[in-house]
């Protein structure tokens, strides 16, 4: 289950982000619905956060009421479609070299492409994140 099959569904996701960029999209997710006590610092907070979201049903029950009335920010919202859109269609008029701006290193259009693969077939699973199901 993705992180965005989660929060469809209201579930509290507890996370930890890495340096990864699959690693901070939960975080991301969180910042825009305006929730953030459910990403953690360290593997002790996460462990702490996901055991009181698993024993405490009123916290539990608190942070999905939250996600279900916050949650429409991240569906409704056509700005990353746009934003994805800019990119592409600015990397195609490129010639297929990634702008300056977004480029950490030397990338190049096959490295672009393969990444983008690798991305792909990762897209259904967000590393880091333990979904605590009721």
């Amino acid at each position: 289950m993705t992180s965005m099959e989660g929060f469809a569904a209201s579930l509290p996701i507890v996370t930890l982000p890495n340096h990864i960029v699959t690693g901070r999209l939960t975080l991301a997710m969180y910042r825009e619905m305006g929730i953030e006590e459910l990403v953690s610092i360290d593997v002790d907070e996460y462990v702490d956060i996901a055991v009181r979201l698993g024993t405490d049903a009123k916290y539990h029950q608190a942070i999905a009421q939250r996600i279900d009335e916050r949650r429409h920010v991240l569906f409704e919202d056509a700005r990353s479609v746009q934003q994805w859109r800019d990119f592409l269609t600015d990397t195609v008029r490129r010639g297929g070299a990634v702008p300056a701006s977004a480029a950490a290193g030397v990338v190049t259009p096959n490295l672009l492409a393969e990444a983008y693969a690798r991305a792909s077939k990762r897209a259904s699973t967000v590393l880091g994140d333990l979904t605590i199901l009721q």
